[in-house]
């Protein structure tokens, strides 16, 4: 599964127990509130550039336009290999749920991920960090299935991975704002100072951080993510809510 994922620019690949997840998640945001019986959860994410140069390879045209209401293409494609994953499981996939951590009823993808292996969420900035990719990961989606075809990831074999425990936290100068110090929170503050014009090429604390520096978008990607995270900002602004904000752009970077 692995190898068939990777050769569709997805180089993060895990299962969850969905019971486990469900414990500690409320109700409304569980996998079973989805597929009531589930048994697996099949998330997929990708680390550094892959995905983009995949996707510009195969689709170019995709984005010669810049991100507008439901234009989106790597969220189309992201459904579209869950789609193709669930059908190449078969009879395994009957009664199946594909859910996008942009959809109104998503699940805590940072939390699937981190029990996916994929990383472990930064301390400082929330921010899932991977142990080689650092910041520059994104979590596409997650596919809920009523058997155990494969056996989920045990964290027990996985080496440790403490990011940010002796680092200088260089990632915090590069908010020109003081977001992860203000009293209102990160995302509104965030919100609040790139809908006024600010950070418009890029986020300096994901920029900064020491980790997977080498993985960092190129300035097309970059700019295309950025540009399409400040769209969704605006739209939430004239009435989806703060909450909004942290479902759209906070678990699906």
């Amino acid at each position: 599964m692995v190898d068939w994922a990777r050769a569709r620019g997805l180089d993060l690949v895990g299962v969850v127990d969905p019971h486990a997840f469900d414990g500690c998640q409320p109700a409304g945001r569980r996998a079973s509130d989805h597929v009531p019986d589930c048994e697996s959860i099949i998330v997929l994410g990708s680390g550094g550039r892959r995905c983009w140069e995949h996707l510009n390879e195969i689709r170019p045209a995709e984005f010669a336009d810049g991100p507008a209401e439901g234009h989106h293409p790597i969220d189309r494609w992201s459904l579209e290999v869950a789609e193709e994953l669930a059908g190449a499981l078969g009879d395994l996939a009957d009664g199946h749920s594909i859910v996008l951590p942009n959809d109104d009823r998503t699940l805590n993808f940072v939390q699937l991920a981190e029990m996916a292996g994929f990383g472990t969420v930064s301390p400082v900035i929330h921010q899932l960090l991977h142990p080689d990719y650092g910041p520059w990961v994104s979590l596409r989606a997650a596919l809920l299935l009523r058997t155990r075809p494969f056996a989920p990831f045990d964290p027990t074999t996985a080496a440790p991975f403490e990011p940010c425990h002796d680092c200088h936290k260089p990632c915090l100068l590069g908010c020109p704002v003081d977001a992860y110090s203000s009293t209102k929170g990160p995302f509104s503050v965030c919100a609040d100072h790139r809908i006024a014009g600010g950070c418009a090429d890029g986020c300096g604390v994901r920029r900064d951080c020491c980790i997977g520096r080498e993985h960092r978008y190129g300035p097309n990607e970059e700019a295309f993510r950025h540009a399409y995270s400040l769209y969704v900002m605006r739209q939430i602004a004239r009435g989806r809510g703060l909450l909004g904000i942290v479902r759209s752009l906070w678990r699906r970077r």
